[in-house]
C-alpha cells in the first residue's frame, strides 16, 4: 500500500508539472504576440501620419531638387555659374604641426540649376564647411602638393559634396575648382 501511495503522489506531481509547463508556455507567448501587434499598429500609424502630413523637413521647401531626373547630363553647349566659398585655412597633418593650407573652393554649377543648388548649399553651409575642414585637415603636406594630388582632392571634394547634398541621386555640382591653394 505504501508503494501505491508513492506512485499516486508521483503521478500527481507529474500531472502538475505538465499542466504548469503548458501554462508557462501559453503565458510566455501571449506578451510576445501582444508586443508584435502593438509594434505593427504603431508602425502602420506612423506611416499613415507621414502620408497624411507629408514632408515637413528642410528639404521640402526646395521641392524635388536632386531627384533621379532633376539634373541633366552636361554637354559642351552648357553654361555655368560659380559658387565661391570664403577662403579657409586648415592645419595639415604634420609631425611638427607647422604646415597650413589656405584654400578657396569654387563650385561649378550648370546655369539652369544654380538657384536650386545654391539654395541647398546655403541650407547646409555649416555641414559643408565642416566637411572641407575635416577632409583638408586630414591631409599631409605630401598629399596636397602636385597637380595629380590637387586633381584627386577636387574629385573627392566634388563626390563628397554631391553625396552630402543629394545622397543617391544625380550630382548637381559639376566640378570643384581651387581658386587659391597655398601651403605654408
Amino acid at each position: 500500500m505504501a508503494e501505491s501511495d508513492v506512485a499516486k503522489e508521483t503521478e500527481d506531481v507529474k500531472l502538475d508539472d505538465n499542466e504548469s509547463g503548458e501554462d508557462v508556455q501559453k503565458k510566455g507567448f501571449m506578451p510576445i504576440i501582444c508586443l508584435i501587434v502593438v509594434i505593427l499598429i504603431a508602425a502602420g500609424g506612423g506611416y499613415g501620419v507621414s502620408l497624411f502630413i507629408g514632408s515637413t523637413g528642410p528639404d521640402s521647401a526646395l521641392g524635388d531638387i536632386g531627384g533621379d531626373d532633376e539634373f541633366d547630363e552636361v554637354t559642351d553647349d552648357d553654361e555655368f555659374d560659380y559658387y565661391t566659398f570664403k577662403s579657409m585655412t586648415v592645419a595639415l597633418v604634420s609631425p611638427r604641426g607647422s604646415s597650413y593650407l589656405r584654400s578657396t573652393v569654387v563650385l561649378k554649377i550648370k546655369k539652369g540649376y544654380f538657384e536650386k543648388v545654391s539654395a541647398r548649399i546655403d541650407m547646409k553651409k555649416h555641414e559643408i564647411k565642416d566637411m572641407f575642414n575635416s577632409y583638408l585637415g586630414g591631409l599631409g603636406l605630401k598629399e596636397v602638393l602636385g597637380t595629380r594630388n590637387q586633381n584627386r582632392i577636387k574629385r573627392e571634394l566634388r563626390d563628397s559634396l554631391n553625396e552630402l547634398l543629394w545622397p543617391g541621386s544625380k550630382p548637381g555640382i559639376y566640378q570643384v575648382l581651387l581658386e587659391e591653394f597655398h601651403t605654408t
